[in-house]
């Protein structure tokens, strides 16, 4: 699992624009904290899509100041989607070809299904060790 893996899942169309653009939401569901995926209209990134928490995205004076985004697309695109030919990476990080950003969200709940079966069978204990700094 990536360091990003907790800003996967499915992200809903919002009734508020942002940049003019689409605005995609999603709900943390145990901490109710928002994350956003949006076109971005500034600076070095104009056209990309980023994903981000903590602000809304179109508080511009929030991404002149800092850059909060976590995941973006690599090139610029009309939509998120993966269709359209947009690789995307993480902070930090070269691309991810794993990464992808599906219409729909048949993806996420087959995952969802997988995660639950594996965590069906979660031992009762595991020890963590080597820990020396």
């Amino acid at each position: 699992m990536g360091n990003k893996h907790h800003f996967m899942g499915v992200y809903e169309l919002s009734a508020e624009k942002a940049n003019g653009a689409p605005l995609y939401e999603q709900v943390h569901p145990l901490k109710g904290s928002k994350r956003y995926l949006y076109w971005n209209d500034f600076g070095d990134d104009y056209g990309k899509w980023k994903v981000l928490s903590e602000t809304k995205p179109f508080d511009k004076r929030s991404i002149a100041n800092r850059e909060p985004w976590s995941i973006i697309t690599s090139t610029r695109g009309d939509l998120p989607s993966s269709k359209a030919g947009l690789k995307w990476k993480c902070k930090g990080g070269g691309l991810d070809e794993t990464l992808t950003c599906t219409e729909g969200e048949e993806a996420w709940l087959a995952e969802a299904a997988r995660l639950e079966s594996v965590w069906l069978n979660a031992p009762p204990k595991v020890t963590l060790s080597g820990h020396t700094t």
